[in-house]
């Protein structure tokens, strides 16, 4: 049924389109050219995340020893050469990948350069731990908070030392004054009960001051001494993620070469072959001597049969003549394994196929038909 909507049916064509474009068969390079792309920026993302996580390491190496030569200028040349380092490590690595992967491609994987090989577990296991370990020292190196923590005691530390001194220094104080005016001659009757109980009272709070004053100081170290050693496991545990993740983004820059190189590889032997992308499994057809059965879905024609002596007749003189023309043995056949099939040639119109089967006669069933037509009429 037509659609009545001329706009509609213009919408539901491009859709048509737009779903057998996706469905379509596509070469291995069209498909994928949109992940070799991610695959090559991501590359270089990594690269430079790589040098990233890596600076702290040879930064702080060679900060520690430049002020003996360059005082002044010891963070900018630390820098600077650790920049350069870094750059090189990375380039010589993808360099090598480049010449390690196409080299093993080539070959199927059956080949591979030992030296190649060796410098690249050098380069790639040089980077490795110079970007895990830069990113353990970058995160240790970067913890302020257990100096905020040491600044929080130091803060409490003095205001319970200036409240609690003062309070005993008043307390000491009105103990004096108390005992200077009570006094005779430098003497105090201490068995005078309002000037004992005085006394004992001064005496007390000073002690129970004294006493409050250490509970706090302590309290006060005991809670930093706990603070500090959770950050310290939060700061370690911090270290190692940041480490696993450098070990991530270096293991991503590795497969990330390896597909580069893949994608094209794959690309060129399908331009070279388009078949072999499709079917890149031969699979062996053994060797059957029968005569080709009908394909399904094929119509026999139907041949007119005039007796049983004649049909008997007709049928020896064609698997005799058939026999001598088209017989042939396994090792004449021309199998090739990256389509999958045999190569014949026609018995009627002599052009060649590719046949599952080695004694096929006919390219196809058009043939097949016209052939069996002309033996018909040449016997009638």
């Amino acid at each position: 049924m037509a659609e009545s909507n001329p706009l509609q049916s213009h919408k539901r064509k491009a859709d048509m389109q737009a779903f057998a474009e996706i469905f379509r068969e596509k070469p291995y390079w069209e498909q994928y050219k949109p992940k070799q792309r991610i695959a090559l920026v991501l590359s270089f993302v990594c690269n430079a995340l790589s040098i990233a996580a890596a600076f702290t390491f040879p930064f702080l190496q060679l900060a520690e020893l430049l002020p003996y030569v360059a005082e002044e200028t010891a963070y900018f040349l630390s820098g600077l050469i650790t920049l350069c380092l870094l750059v090189l490590l990375e380039l010589g690595l993808r360099l090598e990948l480049r010449y390690f992967f196409v080299g093993a491609l080539k070959s199927n994987w059956q080949k591979i350069n030992p030296f190649s090989l060796l410098w690249v577990a050098l380069l790639f296991s040089l980077s490795v731990f110079s970007s895990m370990k830069g990113a353990e020292l970058f995160v240790l190196h970067t913890d302020t908070q257990q100096k905020v923590l040491l600044d929080n005691f130091q803060r409490d530390t003095v205001q319970i030392n200036r409240g609690f001194l003062q309070r005993i220094a008043e307390e000491e104080k009105a103990l004096a004054a108390y005992k200077a005016s009570v006094s005779w001659k430098g003497k105090i009757n201490m068995y005078n009960p309002t000037t004992r109980q005085v006394i004992a009272g001064h005496t007390s709070e000073i002690a129970r001051l004294k006493a409050d004053w250490r509970d706090g100081l302590q309290h006060a170290q005991g809670r930093y001494e706990q603070q500090a050693v959770e950050q310290k496991q939060f700061t370690h545990t911090a270290a190692r993620v940041m480490m696993g993740v450098s070990l991530s983004v270096v293991s991503l820059f590795l497969l990330s070469m390896w597909y580069i190189y893949y994608f094209a590889h794959r690309s060129v032997l399908e331009e070279q072959n388009p078949q072999e992308a499709s079917r890149p499994v031969p699979v062996t057809v053994p060797y059957e001597p029968e005569r080709e059965r009908p394909q399904i879905g094929f119509q026999i024609p139907v041949v007119k049969k005039k007796d049983a002596k004649e049909t008997a007749e007709r049928d020896a003189e064609t698997d005799k003549t058939d026999g001598e023309k088209t017989r042939v043995t396994e090792e004449e056949r021309d199998y090739d394994s990256r389509r999958q099939g045999f190569e014949i040639i026609c018995d009627h119109c002599g052009k060649t196929a590719l046949k599952q089967r080695p004694n096929a006669h006919f390219c196809s069933d058009a043939c097949r038909m016209e052939y069996w037509k002309l033996k018909n009429k040449k016997k009638q």
